[in-house]
């Protein structure tokens, strides 16, 4: 990614998590969601932007060294962590406003930091099994395939399950009640109710972009990728 785009999108990303954190523009819990986002970001950003953006300048060979490819692998758990961490806030929206009650007893304080835990421990394990496969002299190609398999289908999973809540959160919004709109009169006022739109349409617009970004990186340096880390904002 342009060294440039990174700083951009790491000011960008470290006044949202600012704002979540001091100003608590969300709720607690689905704040601690955000936050553990946003941290992904900037520290992908930052990452991406000291080791693969300027530094290529003075060190072309980076990617081949240690810390290259300790940091690549770090890419790779901050990525997938993102992707998770947006399917959880479209599950929450849309869980929020298709069926409240069972939002309440799903997005407790206990298994809201669950399911924080779990989507690192997730993209997390995929790479530290594929550095055992390689650490019991597993060939290296095999690794990566590996690893690219298994990065491939978490994300998009994510990306499709992603879409699929923000589409039914938006399609419930549009068609809801006037019943179920008092009903949840404390949650969805009509500025709330647009914000709740807004979210589900930016995580929507990603997730349209995030799969040719995925393809396209793997053989130049994707418009696309900036654009999905663009929209994070």
């Amino acid at each position: 990614m342009d060294a440039n785009i990174d700083l951009s999108c790491v000011i960008l990303h470290g006044y949202i998590l600012y704002k979540v954190v001091f100003r608590r523009v969300f709720g607690q819990l689905f704040g601690w969601i955000w936050i553990s986002r946003q941290l992904a970001l900037v520290i992908l950003c930052v990452v991406d932007g000291a080791l693969f953006g300027s530094s290529l300048t003075l060190y072309p060979d980076i990617d081949v060294t240690k810390v290259g490819q300790c940091a690549a692998q770090l890419l790779v758990v901050l990525s997938i962590h993102v992707f998770i961490s947006s399917l959880l806030i479209a599950f929450n929206r849309c869980l929020l406003i298709q069926k409240p009650l069972t939002f309440k007893n799903v997005f407790t304080t206990k298994k809201t930091a669950y399911l924080i835990a779990l989507a690192w421990l997730i993209p997390t394990g995929i790479v530290v099994s594929t550095r055992f496969l390689h650490a019991e002299d597993v060939q290296l190609p095999k690794c990566f395939t590996v690893e690219t398999l298994l990065s491939g289908l978490i994300v998009y999973s994510t990306v499709i399950l992603t879409f699929v809540s923000d589409m039914a959160a938006i399609w419930t919004l549009r068609q809801m009640s006037k019943i179920r709109t008092e009903f949840l009169s404390n949650h969805l006022s009509p500025g709330n109710r647009r914000r709740q739109l807004n979210f589900c349409y930016m995580l929507m617009l990603e997730s349209l972009v995030a799969i040719p970004s995925s393809i396209l990186q793997a053989f130049y340096d994707s418009p696309f990728w900036n654009v999905v880390v663009i929209l994070d904002g």
